[in-house]
């Protein structure tokens, strides 16, 4: 298709959806546990003895019904575990800008932010 100047127009942007950075990190948590060929049995137990439950519950609190907050001393646990850097677990999900454009909201702040803000941050 072209614009009214006779170019290429520019492919839609896709949707946005917006997710919280503990979203991005339980994500990422996910990605790098099935990365490693790890159960969430066997994370949990390389966490300090969380449950499957759990470990099931942080991944799944990607999809927003209850998110979970992560500190410091888990991603640091979490780092460990899956021999990672801690600032793996805020990349962006691999359909970013694919499928969906994912954005965040930092602490109380008014504006919307992508995940190129976050990896500046990061």
């Amino acid at each position: 298709m072209e614009d009214e100047n006779g170019r290429p127009s520019e492919a839609d942007e896709p949707p946005a959806e917006v997710k919280t950075v503990n979203q991005i990190v339980a994500w990422n948590i996910a990605w790098y546990r099935k990365a490693a060929g790890l159960t969430q049995e066997e994370l949990g137990e390389l966490i300090g003895g969380r449950s499957k439950r759990n470990v099931s519950a942080d991944e799944r609190s990607w999809d927003g019904g209850h998110t979970r907050e992560f500190n410091a001393s888990e991603l640091a646990a979490l780092a460990n575990a899956l021999d990672v850097p801690i600032g793996a677990f805020f990349l962006p999900p691999e359909d970013d800008g694919e499928a969906v454009r994912y954005q965040f909201r930092p602490h109380d702040a008014a504006d919307l932010m992508d995940m190129g803000d976050l990896m500046s941050m990061v």
